[in-house]
């Protein structure tokens, strides 16, 4: 009994806490905590986007969902990609540059003339919100989708290149450590 007692303490003293906390004023009403994890499925519920238990369409499979009811921008990241899983042209690279910076490639239809990379550039002056979600990979060891942990809201800082543009965001709460080491070995 002892040893499993140790074996409990020992793990605990060594896990990664991360402590989840509310959004600002402006998105109290979406029901998401900083730094806790989530399936797609609840962050689109959360967003007002669509319903629990029901699929993500087709074409919220590029990693973004604008979710006009609540104005935000949920960019969905998977941090480690493959060509069995994902095709050429959604071989992003997404990566974290610093605790506060993340560096991020929109899909590759977006231009920063298109209405969208124009949302995503004056998003504060329009009133919208953008949202980081990462994931290391798409699946867990298990087979099961890894659900995605959210960084909370964020702000346009740059962005290079068209078609995808490669954006610069930086993050309200700095990343916890833990969680920017992975990200950062992803670029």
């Amino acid at each position: 009994m002892r040893g499993e007692l140790r074996q409990i303490v020992e793990y605990t003293a060594h896990r990664p806490r991360r402590v989840a906390k509310p959004l600002t004023e402006a998105l109290s009403r979406v029901p998401l905590a900083v730094n806790a994890r989530y399936s797609t499925d609840e962050i689109l519920a959360a967003l007002g986007w669509a319903e629990l238990g029901r699929r993500a369409p087709a074409h919220m499979q590029g990693g973004v969902a604008w979710a006009p009811a609540t104005q935000c921008d949920a960019l969905l990241v998977t941090l480690r990609k493959n060509e069995k899983e994902f095709s050429p042209q959604t071989m992003y690279r997404d990566y974290a540059l610093t605790p506060e910076l993340f560096h991020w490639e929109s899909q590759n239809s977006t231009s920063g003339t298109s209405s969208v990379g124009v949302r995503y550039q004056n998003h504060a002056q329009l009133g919208s919100h953008i949202l980081l979600f990462t994931r290391e990979s798409k699946s867990t060891e298990a087979g099961h989708p890894e659900p995605y942990v959210f960084h909370g809201t964020a702000h346009y800082v740059e962005h290079r290149g068209e078609k995808p543009m490669a954006v610069t965001w930086r993050l309200d709460e700095p990343m916890p450590e833990e969680l920017f080491r992975r990200a950062a070995v992803a670029g």
